[in-house]
C-alpha cells in the first residue's frame, strides 16, 4: 500500500517526503515496532549504541536498512527512473522524546545516522535525500545559542542533504 500511495502521488507531480518512526531496537518488537508501541516516549536501553556496528542489534539494524534499501530502490516511476524522496530519520533528536534523542545518546545518535546512511548508499540507493531535522527552540543541552547547541548533533555534510526544523 505504501508503495503504491508513493507512486501515485509522485505521478500526480507531488514530492515524497517520508518520515520514519521505527521502534526502539532493545524493546518488544524491536525497529519494526510501530510508532505507537515504542518508538515515542521509549527511552530502554542504549538503543543507538545498540545499532552500532558490532552492538546488541547490530545485525537487525542491518536488515532494517536493506529493507528500507529494497522499499527505495523499488521506487521507479512510469518512464522507468527512481523517484526522488525526502527521507527524514531519527527526527526530533536533540529532544529526549524518541529512543535515539536525548542529550544523553547525542554522540551515538550522529554514529547511527551515518551508519543508516552508509548502508543505504552501500546497497544502491541514489534517490534519497537525507534530511536531518531537531525541534527548533529546543537546544537540548541548556545552551543559550541554538547554533552552537545543535552543532553538536549534526551528523556531517557528508551525511545530511537536507536541513529542517519542527
Amino acid at each position: 500500500p505504501m508503495r503504491a500511495a508513493v507512486l501515485a502521488h509522485h505521478e500526480r507531480g507531488g514530492y515524497i517526503n517520508l518520515d520514519d518512526f521505527c521502534g526502539n531496537p532493545t524493546t518488544t518488537g524491536g525497529l519494526r515496532a510501530t510508532f505507537s508501541e515504542n518508538s515515542y516516549g521509549t527511552r530502554t536501553g542504549s538503543p543507538c549504541a545498540a545499532v552500532l556496528s558490532g552492538g546488541a542489534n547490530d545485525a537487525d539494524f542491518v536488515a532494517y536498512c536493506t529493507d528500507l534499501a529494497t522499499f527505495f530502490n523499488g521506487l521507479i516511476d512510469s518512464q522507468g527512473r527512481k523517484i526522488p524522496v525526502i527521507f527524514r530519520p531519527f527526527h526530533e533528536a536533540n529532544l529526549a522524546s524518541f529512543w535515539w534523542g536525548g542529550i544523553d545518546r547525542q554522540s551515538d545518535y550522529k554514529l547511527a545516522w551515518q551508519r543508516l546512511v552508509t548502508l543505504l548508499q552501500g546497497a544502491g540507493v541514489t534517490n534519497v535525500l537525507y534530511c536531518w531535522n531537531l525541534m527548533s527552540g529546543e537546544a537540548g543541552s541548556g545552551q543559550a545559542n541554538a547554533d552552537a547547541a545543535f552543532s553538536g548533533w549534526y551528523p556531517g555534510d557528508a551525511y545530511v542533504d537536507v536541513v529542517s526544523l519542527d
